[in-house]
């Protein structure tokens, strides 16, 4: 293997070219893909300094050639300025001496190191070649810590640096990047922090090798950068006066200023000498581009946590005991964030994006160190509702969904601080509809100002004669459906104040579903103020105006609307979407409040306790309104008493009835103690067939139905009793059987007809037990026995009191549906040959 290497090496050596023929070989060599090439030529030089061999003489031959070129080029730099010309080459000589030494394990003399240091400190040109050789020349000094083992060279390298420094104002003002103040800042940090290892990758990265840098060899850099080029106050004030990187975005690699910032917010260096950051952050925001850049979510994380977030060492104590927060940066103010909003482009969602994130995380943060920050008695500042309600929240989401490989990874953090604080916006079916028709609708989506426009005045002359020629509103909606959801909002007041004009009986179908299908594509916009616009268009004449706030407060108010509402189903979903979304508003807002408000910032008693009590009374309070909002809308499924007969009418109230029941069985699957709550209420026994087969989620009061049948009052009785009917005929399980055999055993057990209230009672048991003997065959005969025992007692009762009417024409109608069940029960088991 030597004499191949002899064979190689000697040609290049006699040619004498050392920047186009040794320098290249050496580096392609020890730099190159073939691993065993490498590790050949290393253990090479590595033998031939330990003895002495013909690789003696190669080895003498090539220091000298590498070095006399170094010379050359240092006697050919006046007044210690590299020329133009040879940057480049004189930087692939740096790459080949940290090579040299990092992977071959060379050993410099003392004149090579004098040499080294010589070309590491020449001046460079402000150029881009410039910048990566003075770059280079940085990872030098680390690659090779021999460089600076005498106080001699010491002196000359910090001078060196502290130049780079004193000259970084022309650089700044010039138009090339000065790459290398990132490096010198990125490696100060690094030191401060004591993350040698973290300087060293740095360095391995820069230099394009994977070298072998000890750590201890690094204290002695880490104290000159520590002590005398960048202390740490130095260190921030100098980071916020470098210049944020235009069009910032994931295409540019390398080591640029927001990794410094990131790294210096990340170890509280601004917050400790009270430096202020917040305005670089924003204007590097500002000038962010797609893709975004992978390192700015995690600034932004960094920066939220330096605004709210005191570090563990940063409080004092005080002498009364009260604890003082130490300073923190500055947030965001409402002006800036508002600010980025203004402007929508779909290429250049970046700073939207970036914005919506930190206002997302900064609400998150506060309210996971509220009481915390009540403690130390810091005064944080509050984005307001109406803030958020100015930000197309969903929008934004829904465009980081179709863009994830752009989007730097935002949209699965963005999705669960979205669902934590504002749930009103995550409504399952509504996100599974649309993820599904995602496609499709940027497919048929249309520029509205190239192909298509809404006159003026023509959305409400279309709605006025919808009635009659619908025409008109069918191609007006089938336009607005072209348009992109944000070009669309300019008409979307006008569109929904026509909403009561939609919900008229005599208006087709096709106009109350394509004013539906508009709705939903105004809703990913402004949601909240598009649902403020809707509830208050559907509230009957006269009534006040409501607000977001107070649907949030009290958000059954939507459900005061106008009655047709209910016969309407386009319309209906809609409120039904309002409706949900006010209810998760309404949870979250209390929550907190009880976060916010807390009885006492210590965690013990007794202001744990009354926090305890306060989060009861907040799951109380939502329980109710949960169940009203069921109670309400199950009445609706209820046929009224002035309500129009016939095929279509029937066919609206049963499309009525299938939309609350998937409402009313998404909140059963959401909380089930809800289905518990409503059924201990009750609701009229008319719609249990219908909730029974339209609500999935029924199944679940098989868990609690015997204690419903436990209850002393005879309507719950009567209830559960018809209840179980209508599960065991739905549900014919194992558990259904053993639930309604033991109602059985209770009803036979049931002392007999002594009040007009127990009589009434068993006038509905009876219609149950139809239902329960069709559902298992083999309850009969303990369904007869009740049957034949109850009808005794009513012959008894009329023989014996013969003189009060009232008693005795109840009792023949109680024994008339005997008779009749009775016969129903028999022919059905008789006739009924899948039973035998």
């Amino acid at each position: 293997m030597t004499e191949k290497i002899h064979r190689k090496f000697s040609p290049i050596l006699e040619s004498g070219d050392v920047s186009h023929n040794l320098i290249p070989f050496l580096s392609g060599v020890l730099l190159g893909n073939d691993q065993q090439i490498r590790n050949w030529f290393s253990l090479y030089i590595r033998n031939g300094q330990k003895r002495k061999s013909d690789a003696t003489n190669f080895l003498v031959s090539m220091r000298d050639s590498i070095w006399i070129y170094i010379k050359e080029i240092i006697n050919g730099s006046v007044d210690k300025v590299l020329n133009e010309a040879s940057v480049v080459h004189t930087s692939s000589l740096l790459r080949l001496a940290c090579a040299l030494k990092g992977i071959a394990g060379f050993k410099f003399n003392d004149e090579e190191i004098n040499a080294l240091v010589d070309l590491v400190t020449l001046i460079a040109p402000q150029s881009a070649p410039g910048n990566r050789f003075v770059t280079l020349g940085l990872c030098t000094l680390l690659a090779c810590p021999s460089l600076v083992s005498s106080p001699e060279h010491e002196a000359i390298i910090v001078e060196w640096v502290k130049s780079l420094l004193r000259k970084k104002a022309e650089t700044i003002s010039g138009s090339i990047n000065s790459s290398f103040e990132e490096i010198l800042l990125l490696m100060s940090i690094h030191f401060h922090s004591n993350q040698l290892n973290a300087v060293s990758e740095l360095v391995c990265t820069t230099l394009g090798m994977k070298i072998a840098i000890r750590v201890n060899t690094m204290s002695r850099l880490k104290q000159i950068f520590v002590q005398q080029i960048f202390v740490e106050k130095v260190v921030a004030a100098h980071a916020v006066k470098v210049p944020v990187t235009e069009n910032l975005s994931a295409d540019m690699l390398g080591f640029l200023p927001v990794h410094c910032i990131y790294q210096l917010i990340k170890s509280r260096s601004f917050t400790k000498h009270q430096v202020p950051i917040k305005d670089w952050i924003y204007r590097q925001i500002l000038t962010s581009k797609m893709p975004i850049h992978p390192v700015l979510p995690a600034l932004l994380e960094v920066y939220t946590q330096s605004v709210l977030v005191p570090t563990v060492g940063g409080s004092q104590q005080q002498s009364g005991g009260k604890l003082v927060c130490e300073h923190t940066n500055e947030p965001l103010t409402d002006e800036e964030v508002l600010a980025v909003f203004q402007d929508f482009e779909k290429k250049h969602l970046a700073p939207q994006l970036l914005v919506l994130y930190y206002v997302l995380l900064y609400e998150d943060v506060r309210l996971c160190n509220c009481r915390i920050l009540l403690s130390l008695g810091k005064q944080s500042k509050l984005y307001s509702l109406k803030l958020f309600y100015k930000i197309p929240i969903k929008y934004l989401l829904q465009e980081s969904q179709k863009m994830q490989e752009l989007s730097g990874g935002l949209f699965p953090p963005m999705l669960r601080l979205l669902t934590t604080h504002f749930p009103q916006l995550c409504i399952v079916n509504e996100w599974l509809e649309e993820g599904v028709s995602l496609t499709k609708r940027d497919e048929t989506i249309v520029t509205a100002k190239i192909d298509y426009q809404i006159q003026i005045g023509s959305i409400q002359k279309a709605f006025d004669c919808c009635s009659e020629t619908p025409v008109e509103a069918i191609r007006l909606l089938g336009t607005c459906k072209k348009f992109s959801p944000h070009d669309l909002w300019i008409h979307g007041k006008e569109i929904v104040s026509n909403v009561k004009t939609i919900i008229q009986p005599n208006v087709p179908r096709k106009v109350q579903d394509l004013f539906r299908d508009v709705w939903y594509l105004l809703n990913d916009v402004y949601p909240r103020h598009l649902w403020e616009m809707t509830s208050n268009a559907l509230l009957p004449t006269g009534s006040p105006q409501l607000n977001v706030d107070e649907l949030t407060v009290d958000p059954l108010q939507i459900l005061r609307c106008d009655q047709k509402v209910f016969r309407c189903a386009p319309i209906m979903s809609i409120l039904l979407h309002i409706l949900a979304a006010s209810l998760a508003a309404s949870k979250y807002y209390l929550g907190k409040h009880v976060i916010e408000n807390p009885s006492s910032a210590n965690n013990f008693a007794p202001g744990a306790q009354a926090d305890i009590e306060r989060e009861e009374l907040k799951v109380a309070l939502t329980a109710v309104q949960d169940s009203v909002a069921v109670q309400i809308l199950l009445e609706a499924c209820l046929p009224l008493p002035d309500e129009e007969k016939g095929i279509a009418g029937d066919l609206t109230l049963k499309e009525i009835q299938s939309l609350i029941c998937s409402f009313v069985h998404q909140m059963f699957i959401t909380d089930p103690n809800l289905a518990k709550l409503v059924h201990f209420q009750g609701y009229p026994l008319e719609l249990l067939p219908i909730t029974v087969r339209g609500i999935p989620s029924m199944h679940i009061c098989l868990d609690f139905i015997v204690e419903l049948l436990g209850q002393p009052e005879i309507e719950k009785q009567v209830f559960a009793v018809q209840l179980i009917a209508h599960l065991s005929k739905q549900y014919s399980l194992p558990k259904s059987y053993s639930i309604a055999k033991h109602a059985l055993t209770i009803i036979s057990a049931m002392p007999g007809i002594t009040s007009s209230e127990r009589a009434e009672f068993y006038v509905l048991i009876v219609s149950a037990l139809e239902l329960l003997c069709d559902a298992f065959p083999p309850l009969v005969d303990d369904a007869v026995s009740i049957l034949v025992n109850l009808g005794k007692v009513c012959t008894y009762q009329n023989s014996v009191e013969r003189n009060r009417m009232s008693k005795i024409v109840r009792n023949k109608y109680l024994l008339k549906r005997i008779h009749e069940t009775y016969q129903r029960i028999v022919k059905h088991s008789m006739l009924d040959r899948k039973l035998f």
